[in-house]
């Protein structure tokens, strides 16, 4: 017998983050959003990769930029 628990990970959803991040830095940032669209992009991709799928240590990869 183990006392180890079992612990499953909290369900995470994807979202559109590209949208929001947009108007926020155009509102609050003092730049153009388009300055930002590769980051935006790259954060979204990152974000993705990471909600969905297997967990494994290879997912951990890409965040380590």
């Amino acid at each position: 017998m183990t006392n180890l628990l079992s612990v499953p990970f909290k369900k995470t959803y994807p979202a559109n983050i590209k949208d929001a991040t947009r108007r926020y830095i155009s509102d609050h940032g003092g730049a153009h959003a388009d300055e930002f669209r590769e980051d935006i992009k790259t954060w979204q991709d990152l974000r993705k990769e990471g909600v969905g799928g297997v967990v494994h240590e290879n997912k951990l990869e890409p965040a380590l930029l």
